[in-house]
């Protein structure tokens, strides 16, 4: 189980797009699924296991979320692609995050697995947009 931001459809769809407009997914081998088979991009992490209220305000789970993407990344050596959230605001609160860089794995290139992206922000390379995306999710906890 864990805590996150996760993304409403139509978002996923728009990072997923900004992603395959700054880079050619397909030929470089990536693909918008984990080794299990689940769709990405799915979420931005809150915090590993239930709801933390240490992390975050308790009346933030369960409700909207919009987060800013200011850069892409990507590394081919990790096999992942991944958005760096600027900043994510629920209830015009500051959502808090385990991670150092807060961001929502795109894509993976086989056989990485989707934690693989923590590490893409030492030495992936970075796109950043000319106007930050804004993408809809809701805060949830995810078994």
């Amino acid at each position: 189980m864990y805590t996150a931001a996760v993304l409403q459809p139509e978002s996923a769809d728009v990072l997923k797009q900004a992603m395959q407009d700054a880079i050619d997914l397909e030929n470089r081998g990536f693909e918008c699924v984990t080794p299990q088979g689940e769709p990405l991009p799915h979420h931005m992490t809150i915090n590993l296991g239930p709801f933390d209220s240490t992390v975050n305000k308790p009346e933030l789970l369960g409700k909207p979320a919009i987060l800013w993407i200011d850069s892409l990344w990507w590394c081919e050596t990790i096999g992942a692609c991944a958005a760096r959230v600027d900043r994510a605001y629920s209830e015009g609160e500051l959502i808090n995050s385990i991670n150092d860089n807060k961001h929502i794995t795109i894509c993976l290139k086989p056989p990485a697995k989707a934690f693989h992206s923590n590490k893409i922000f030492d030495g992936g390379k970075m796109i950043i947009l000319k106007q930050p995306l804004t993408l809809m999710a809701d805060i949830q906890e995810v078994k």
